[in-house]
This record gives C-alpha cells, structure tokens and sequence, in this order.
C-alpha cells in the first residue's frame, strides 16, 4: 500500500515540474509578445521576439527565486502557531509584489538596450514593467468580458 502512495506522490511531483515547465514556456511566449508591444510603446525598439522569450524566462526565473527566498524567509514567522494574522499576510503579498516590480524593472532596464547599445535604465525598465502589467490586465478584462457575454448568451 505504501509504495502506492509514494508512487504516486513521485508522479505528482513530476507532474507538477512538467506542468510548472510547460506554463513557464507558454507563459513566456505569450509574455514575449507583451514585453515587445510594451518595449516598442515606452522605448520604441524592436526588440526581436526571440530575445524577448530570452529576457521574460530570465526574468521570471529571477523573480521565482525572490518569491521562494521570502517564502522561506517568512515561514518561521508563520510557523509560530495558530492561525496567521491576515494583515501579515497582506503585507507579505504586497511586499512581493513590490519587490518582484522592482527587480522585473531593473532586469529590463539592464537587458533592454537602445540602438546605441546602451542600456535603457531602471526609469524607462520601470516604465514597461507598469505598461506590460496594463496590458495583461487589459487582456484578462477582455477575456472576462467575452466569458460574461458566452454566459449571458447561453442563458
């Protein structure tokens, strides 16, 4: 019976690297294309789609690895009995969201570079992370729009 359960807890795991790795890469592909329209709208460059597959993996990976780092930074306060206090948790998540803006910011600002070959700098980097995070939002209003209206038709 026990070698069932590990078994299947190995193949859970496993299917949870797979499906996280599959996410990963449709999500930078779709996440490529955002990255362009914000780059050509704040910084007008071109960037090429596959550099920008490139700088939404490195990013994302880099921001991964903040959010495991403060996740395990935060569990011994966490783990002090009972029941967490919800404005902690709050701050947490905000926190992260925070510094998770901030890194994608400088990433972009130091991967980006404009014709000349500099750097497009942490303002400008700031800039498309906050039009990228418009057009994600813009994406998912559409899509709820368009799920309402299936909805509302089928009734």
């Amino acid at each position: 019976m026990f070698e069932n359960v590990a078994l299947f807890a190995q193949a859970n795991l496993g299917a949870q690297i797979g499906g996280g790795l599959v996410g990963i890469l449709i999500g930078s592909l779709i996440g490529a294309i955002f990255l362009r329209m914000a780059t050509q709208w704040v910084c007008k460059i071109d960037l090429p789609y596959g550099t920008a597959v490139l700088y939404v993996i490195i990013v994302s990976v880099v921001n991964q690895a903040i959010s495991i780092g403060l996740g395990i930074a935060v569990a011994p306060l966490m783990a002090q009995g009972g029941d967490p206090n919800p404005g902690v948790l709050v701050a947490i998540g905000l926190g992260s969201i925070v510094i998770s803006t901030l890194v994608a910011a400088a990433l972009y600002g130091t991967l980006i570079k404009t014709h000349d070959g500099t750097p497009i700098g942490f303002v400008k980097g700031l800039l498309v992370v906050l039009v990228l995070l418009a057009i994600v939002i813009v994406v998912i209003l559409i899509f709820v729009a368009i799920g309402i209206i299936v909805t509302l038709a089928m009734r």
